[in-house]
């Protein structure tokens, strides 16, 4: 039962004491309900009944159906009953009175699921809306299932739960579960799409071996057997029907269109949106449901598809030249008809119309024409699709395209697209593929050889990859191919990101750079959040929130484009420290849901920090994110990227007291990054390492460490190192005296308590630890020298909360005993020393191995 974890933990609920007696489960058809059900019977235990539009005219057929289920004694009075009501005409209040005395008597726990309730006698439903307030006592609890619930119906004032249509990856999952082996991810991806989320659909549709294969096109509507016309469409009129079928042959049709030929249509059109057959959103109309679409696509035979598509062709014709093209597409067709197909199908996806481009480039497909331009069309359509998140379906077009012929531009697109989805699936950037194809094409195609190596480059930056970066760039200058603004923008970063001050090639100045920004005003998306990293590594934090704001306010962006302003937004208050604004935008970016999530190390490591920066306290989820995010590096072999994780497994461990954990992590990302060597506000692993060194007790180290950081915030000067430097200096002070002095000097260092809020939570809370917290070395006296008296019963009414475990480990801590030596002590392992630590904070209130020694000092 995928995505439908919640339906079933409502039907467990329902089926224990004290829940809803009644729960009612509503959606279209093939949205699962009758799955969801049988599931709920198999796992929870219960009686299943199936209700039938043929026996809805029966009166009491249903209540005989739930007599039936329930057997014995109770199924005979409850029959008796139904005689005498069928005979007397009783009020169905009698009969409800006495189904629940039979219930009551029995007392027997009874769940009973019951599908598709809405098909229910009305003598029968009549009866179930006065039994329902008398469930209590009676041990029954009733799951049942409708597609549509009117304002009339008896059950319209009982709980409901709409289902929802499956996500893209759940839709996919149940695809490839229905699937035969040997499916294309292709072939199922599109199969998601066409079939909108609805389960039923996807497991009833039909394809054939070559469509499986990724070989043929598929046909849309999808192929169903044994499909219903929707009750509504067949009580409709003439006029009415023969217009359904008009739209069901069709993405969709305009509105005016279709209610421009006469009074009659547009009546009918007006009959068809009351009944909710079709939706309308601004000019366009489309049946509402997929699967009443394929059962009308169904009913009609060639001939009434051939004169329905004439007369959409007429009506279209003039007002959207679209579909008018679609309806031809069936008739006697066109010169260049596929070419004029993509070419719509291109514009849709870049629009956003997924499914529509869809439809229209499978239709296009089928034609086989293999008119010139096909394959370039093929590749503009898959670049289109690669923008709104859909990697498996642009390269699903790039395979229909390959074998065409293509001109040197088409083909070095093409190698452009297959890469772009190639790193979006599998995180890899295909250099070598990419060098050998503007090798071969520089002098007759430069232009698309240097987007094409620019992309090279966008994607190892993507990556944070700066070495391969700057060896792209190189091969652009040995080419000369570098007349891009984007190279001057790439270059500017890869000059910064390592360390230098923000130069460009050829010794062009930052006016000049700004004056080339200015005459390309507006930027397009990609070149813009090439500008805004610069502004970011430069600390110009508000100009950088501009650009983004400038380029959102511009017009709507691709969905792809929109997650990765959102993902460079998280990054922009990351590095400022403003929390309110970071949790804003984590926010919003766990709300742009992309079709084909595929999480990469970048992303996993900036919702890491955020979440971690958000949340300074002692937090398993947190150190759950960042093992996620150190996994996801090894797995995308991205060797950039694990410095920066570790400084944040370092950070947290500083900030759980593991201090030596603190030390081995920080070390590490020092000694392991690959680039930013040399600018300190990079990697921002100094300061912490110092704290580290300082509360070990390895003040030495501390102090050598903090001269290397003055020394290099000196020679790239920025406002984080500078603060980090004063904050560094205040914990290494000799005396406690002077360290309050220079707490309160690195404060004034950050003014601006609303825009730097991390910043200065970091300087409280290593004031904190450096003036208020012994050592974790300390010995107990001293610790409990330093403790008031009257805190004595709060901390034992703190420490009784601990069990025996949790309680042996706290004192060993107290005693000095670091974790690798508890782990031996204990016969456990590290990790679970670790973890029972950290339920004693959460238990106790402290946040730190120091406070905890503190603690537990005033029981001695």
């Amino acid at each position: 039962m995928l995505g439908r974890n919640r339906e079933l933990a409502l039907l467990s609920a329902v089926r224990s004491e004290g829940a809803e007696d009644f729960l009612l489960f509503t959606g279209p058809r093939q949205i699962g309900k009758t799955s969801l059900l049988e599931a709920g019977a198999a796992e929870l235990g219960g009686k299943l009944i199936r209700l039938r539009r043929s026996e809805s005219q029966w009166p009491y057929s249903g209540l005989s159906l739930i007599a039936l289920s329930l057997g014995g004694p109770a199924q005979e009075s409850i029959e008796e009953q139904l005689a005498l009501v069928r005979a007397a005409r009783l009020h169905p209040l009698h009969l409800a009175d006495e189904f629940a005395r039979q219930l009551r008597a029995n007392a027997a726990p009874l769940t009973l699921f019951v599908d598709d309730i809405d098909l229910l006698d009305s003598d029968s439903a009549a009866v179930l809306e006065h039994l329902v307030p008398r469930l209590p006592g009676t041990g029954l609890r009733i799951a049942a299932s409708a597609t549509h619930i009117a304002r009339s119906s008896v059950f319209a004032g009982f709980r409901q739960h709409p289902l929802r249509p499956l996500s893209r990856a759940e839709s996919v999952d149940v695809a490839a579960t229905a699937s035969p082996d040997g499916t294309t991810r292709e072939a199922l991806m599109l199969l998601a799409v066409a079939a909108v989320g609805r389960p039923g659909l996807i497991v009833s549709a039909r394809l054939n071996q070559r469509e499986r294969d990724g070989v043929d096109p598929i046909r849309i509507p999808l192929r169903v057997p044994n499909a219903v016309v929707p009750e509504a469409a067949s009580l409709a009129s003439h006029d009415c029907g023969d217009l359904l079928g008009l739209i069901a042959l069709a993405p969709f049709s305009s509105r005016t269109a279709l209610s421009s030929s006469s009074w009659a249509q547009q009546d009918a059109l007006e009959d068809l949106i009351e009944h909710g057959i079709v939706d309308v959103s601004d000019d366009r109309v489309h049946i509402a449901d997929p699967v009443e679409r394929a059962a009308l696509h169904a009913a009609m035979d060639a001939r009434q598809r051939r004169e329905l598509h004439a007369l959409g062709r007429e009506l279209h014709n003039e007002r959207s030249p679209g579909i008018a093209l679609w309806h031809g597409s069936f008739l006697d067709g066109g010169e260049n008809l596929e070419v004029d197909l993509l070419g719509f199908a291109e514009a849709s996806a870049r629009d956003g119309e997924v499914a529509t481009a869809v439809e229209f480039a499978e239709r296009a497909l089928s034609l086989r024409s293999m008119l010139p331009g096909r394959g370039d069309l093929l590749s503009l359509l898959a670049e289109a699709l690669f923008f709104q998140g859909e990697f498996s379906l642009a390269r699903r077009y790039l395979g229909f395209g390959r074998s065409l012929q293509h001109s040197p531009a088409g083909e070095l697109r093409a190698a452009r697209v297959s890469m772009l989805c190639t790193f979006a699936i599998e995180h890899i950037v295909a250099d070598s593929a990419g060098a050998a194809l503007v090798q071969t094409h520089r002098a007759n195609a430069p232009e698309a050889c240097s987007i094409l190596l620019i992309t090279l480059a966008r994607l190892n930056l993507e990556r944070w990859d700066v070495q391969p970066l700057e060896l792209t760039l190189r091969r652009a200058v040995e080419l000369q191919l570098v007349d891009s603004l984007a190279y001057r923008l790439l270059a500017t970063i890869a000059a910064a990101s390592d360390g230098e001050a923000p130069v460009l090639a050829d010794g062009e100045s930052e006016q000049q750079l700004s004056g080339a920004i200015h005459a390309r005003s507006p930027l397009p998306a990609e070149d813009a959040f090439l500008l805004c990293r610069i502004l970011i590594l430069d600390e110009r934090y508000v100009e950088a929130r501009g650009v983004l704001d400038d380029l959102t306010a511009a017009g709507p962006l691709a969905l792809l484009l929109r997650e990765s302003a959102v993902a460079l937004l998280t990054m922009l208050e990351l590095r400022l420290g403003t929390l309110d604004r970071l949790r804003q935008a984590l926010t919003l970016w766990a709300t742009l849901e992309l079709p084909e999530p595929v999480p990469d190390a970048p992303r996993r490591y900036l919702i890491a920090a955020a979440t971690a920066m958000l949340d300074q306290n002692p937090s398993e989820r947190v150190n759950e994110l960042i093992e996620r995010a150190r996994l996801q590096c090894d797995q995308d072999d991205n060797s950039t990227l694990r410095p920066h994780v570790a400084v944040l497994a370092g950070s947290r461990a500083l900030i759980e007291g593991r201090y030596d954990d603190a030390i081995g992590e920080l070390r590490l990302a020092k000694r392991s990054q690959a680039s930013f060597r040399r600018n300190p506000s990079i990697l921002r692993a100094d300061a912490e390492l110092i704290e580290a060194l300082w509360l070990a007790g390895r003040h030495d180290e501390a102090g050598e460490e903090l001269r290397r950081l003055e020394a290099a915030s000196r020679q790239h000067p920025s406002k984080w190192a500078t603060a980090a430097a004063a904050r560094s200096a205040a914990v290494c002070a000799p005396t406690d005296a002077l360290a309050a002095l220079a707490f309160d000097a690195a404060r004034a260092l950050v003014p601006d308590g609303i825009t730097h809020t991390h910043e200065h939570a970091r300087i409280l809370a290593a004031r904190r630890r450096r003036l208020e917290e012994p050592p974790p070395a300390a010995p107990p006296g001293a610790a409990r020298a330093a403790q008031p008296a009257p805190q004595r019963k709060g901390a034992s009414a703190l420490i009784s909360q601990l069990d025996t475990r949790e309680l042996e480990l706290a004192q060993l801590v107290w005693s000095g005993h670091r974790n690798r030596e508890i782990a031996g002590i204990l016969f456990v392992s590290q990790r679970t020393v670790e973890l029972r630590l950290t339920r004693i904070y959460r238990k106790l209130g402290v946040d730190s191995r120091a406070r905890l020694v503190a603690l537990m000092s005033l029981l001695v």
